[in-house]
């Protein structure tokens, strides 16, 4: 199983911007604010057979997930990315249904590591 959020990852970003939690909160607001997009489109393309729009925002999901150390929703994006440039929806439903859960314990994480100002425990 894929770790949830890598600490090292993240204090690595919190270091990349001058050991600055504000900015790191920044980071994260703009995640959580454009996931929400990417996953919507990523259900419409699912529900609809149409596998090449699942690239885009899959890359863009894996891409930032990735910039935070998210590992989880990352490996996710990944997947799904993958199908799409396959150009299949095969399994993606499922991906969808892993990546929800996935998410879900990203944000429990994050507010836990929001709380101790980025830095691992």
């Amino acid at each position: 199983m894929t770790e949830i959020l890598d600490e090292a990852a993240l204090g690595s970003l919190l270091a990349m911007v001058g050991d600055d939690p504000e900015f790191v909160d920044e980071l994260v607001d703009s995640f959580l604010e454009d996931s929400p997009q990417q996953f919507a489109a990523l259900h419409v393309a699912a529900s609809t057979g149409d596998a090449g729009g699942l690239v885009r925002p899959a890359h863009t999901l894996k891409g930032s997930s990735a910039s935070l150390g998210a590992r989880g929703v990352e490996s996710i994006g990944r997947a799904i990315e993958e199908r799409g440039r396959a150009g299949t929806v095969d399994g993606v439903a499922e991906l969808l249904a892993e990546l929800d859960v996935a998410y879900e314990e990203l944000l429990t994480t994050l507010a836990d590591a929001r709380q101790r100002r980025w830095v691992a425990p």
